[in-house]
């Protein structure tokens, strides 16, 4: 059964032989009523969300930067190309690893926008 402290903190028991154990004025509640005294979750911040990208990918943006820059280098050098957005837009449609770096990379650069 759920109870409501005077100070609105929920207490739960599943045997009301320890209601003695509650804070005094503590009073029965239905379920309803405790979902709503429950802590809503706090979203993440975006500072915590490029965090927590960065350690799931375990690339940083130094190491994202440079992975980028690379592969980008080499694409002009082998393809004699000058124009970087050309290069930039062939390498993302047609080197799937490129486009995985520069998808977290985008993610990451709308979520600093945020900041």
């Amino acid at each position: 059964m759920h109870y409501k402290a005077p100070d609105n903190t929920l207490h739960f028991l599943d045997d009301d032989s320890f209601a003695h154990l509650l804070p005094a004025g503590s009073v029965p509640i239905t379920p309803e009523e405790a979902e709503a005294l429950r802590p809503q979750p706090v979203p993440p911040t975006p500072q915590q969300q490029i965090d927590t990208i960065e350690r799931d990918t375990m690339m940083n943006r130094a190491a994202r930067e440079a992975l980028l820059l690379l592969i980008e280098r080499e694409a002009m050098r082998e393809f004699g190309v000058t124009d970087i957005n050309a290069v930039r837009a062939a390498l993302y449609a047609g080197n799937p690893a490129y486009k995985r770096v520069k998808d977290i990379d985008n993610q990451i650069v709308a979520l600093r926008a945020k900041l």
